[in-house]
């Protein structure tokens, strides 16, 4: 019962912590790639200090391969300049097409219909295609903007998209856009809608593009990527700085990516800012927040439970063992008596003390189990209303096994009771006086 008890305690905190854990992991929003880093230009006009900050990275930062040089576009005057008064600077806008496969099915109209008819694994399905991807939550870095459209070339599908694709790196040589998301793609073509606004303060683009401002809009065929390069954090599309050229828009230089070597520590971390500040901090380093998620305390909390029910496992067997030892004292004479081996007192003694852990644990076990599981169906209730009030509410709620709680519980555990039974079990009988 104490171990049973121990057991169904550990395993049923165990799986509603690593149930969360998984929710929460779902939940999490990269802001970049994985294994990467970007240098960016802190300022307007930092470009030209550009190569000086790569150095600093480079020579502080354990970064490997070549940097892949990145941009930024915009059209008319930049609103990162001219932000100031209202309507003072262009736009650019990559047009999302509507209809099935283009326009979220869960945004607008007939959503909260649909939402009442979804499971939460549809539900799940169904945000996580392209055509919900930046509905509910889009990351904007790299200069770029809502349109999230970055200059580049085919190493920055090497180093930050992680983009193996010859074809897809023909195009960009081409002056053909990539695409990411295949939801804004129709017939294989992008619609760019650019609002070439100048302003008087901005002199030298006004005196080149005098009079009104004027709206284009133009398609654009590109090389759409695969479905699950949709999640690509902070990038739409890959331009080539040709085919800006070309659409009138303008351009600017804005950092490199690096692939990590492997994860920096605080000590490189510290060494790469104080270069970047002697360098004259024009730029500064865009880390993953990955790290933060790797610092979950989750794993150290299914350790100490796993410990604590192991301990209780290993005391309660052996005082089962020893009772049942002291009630068998009458069996082991006779089988001594009639030319039993010595080893046989340790053998009954291990295997007792495994049966009773192995018992304890596995009805343990399944006891955990139970509450465990009830509680993440109430979490599962409460998100599916959640989700069908707001359909873009993720109803995500998981329920994983602590397999490796389980799996030392139910393993290692009873096995190492049974082998010290045995060992601290003597082998030889003690004869009893006879009375009289």
């Amino acid at each position: 019962a104490a171990v049973m008890a121990a057991v169904a305690g550990s395993v049923a905190i165990a799986t509603y912590t690593s149930s969360n854990a998984a929710q929460q992991a779902y939940d999490f929003v990269p802001n970049m790639t994985p294994g990467t880093v970007a240098l960016a230009a802190s300022d307007i006009g930092a470009d030209a200090e550009l190569p000086r900050s790569r150095a600093a990275v480079e020579q502080n930062y354990p970064v490997s391969g070549k940097p892949a040089g990145f941009g930024r576009v915009w059209a008319g005057s930049d609103c990162s300049v001219y932000y100031e008064e209202e309507d003072g600077c262009g736009t650019l806008e990559l047009v999302k097409p509507t209809g099935k496969g283009h326009s979220c099915p869960l945004k607008g109209k007939g959503a909260k219909e649909l939402a009442l008819r979804l499971s939460a694994d549809e539900h799940k399905r169904m945000m996580n295609s392209p055509a919900c991807m930046d509905e509910n939550y889009t990351m904007v870095s790299f200069g770029t903007g809502e349109h999230k459209i970055v200059i580049g070339g085919a190493d920055v599908l090497d180093t930050y998209v992680k983009l193996d694709d010859p074809a897809a790196a023909k195009a960009l040589a081409e002056g053909t856009p990539v695409l990411l998301n295949p939801a804004y793609a129709k017939n294989g073509e992008v619609t760019l809608k650019a609002t070439h606004l100048y302003n008087d303060r901005d002199k030298k683009n006004r005196a080149l593009h005098p009079g009104k401002a004027r709206t284009t809009t133009d398609r654009l065929k590109v090389y759409v990527a695969p479905d699950r390069f949709a999640a690509t954090p902070g990038i739409r599309m890959i331009m080539p700085e040709k085919t800006a050229a070309r659409l009138g828009l303008h351009v600017e230089e804005y950092g490199s990516f690096y692939t990590l070597a492997r994860d920096a520590t605080d000590a490189e971390t510290q060494a790469a800012h104080a270069a970047l500040d002697q360098a004259g901090n024009r730029a500064y380093l865009m880390s993953s927040n990955e790290q933060y998620r790797a610092d979950d305390d989750t794993d150290t909390i299914l350790l100490i439970l796993a410990l604590f029910a192991g301990v209780v496992t290993l005391g309660a067997a052996a005082i089962t063992t020893g009772l049942s030892k002291a009630d068998a004292e009458a069996d082991l004479t006779t089988l001594s008596a009639v030319g039993a081996p010595p080893g046989v007192r340790r053998s009954l003694s291990g295997f007792q003390c495994l049966v009773v852990a192995l018992t304890g644990v596995l009805l343990g076990t399944a006891a955990g189990l139970v509450p465990a599981v009830a509680l993440r169906l109430t979490d599962l209730r409460a998100a599916l209303e959640q989700m069908r009030e707001d359909p873009m509410q993720s109803a995500y709620t998981p329920i994983v096994m602590p397999w490796e709680t389980v799996g030392l519980l139910a393993l290692v555990v009873p096995v190492l009771a049974g082998l010290l039974a045995a060992a601290l079990t003597s082998s030889r009988l003690t004869l009893a006086r006879r009375a009289g």
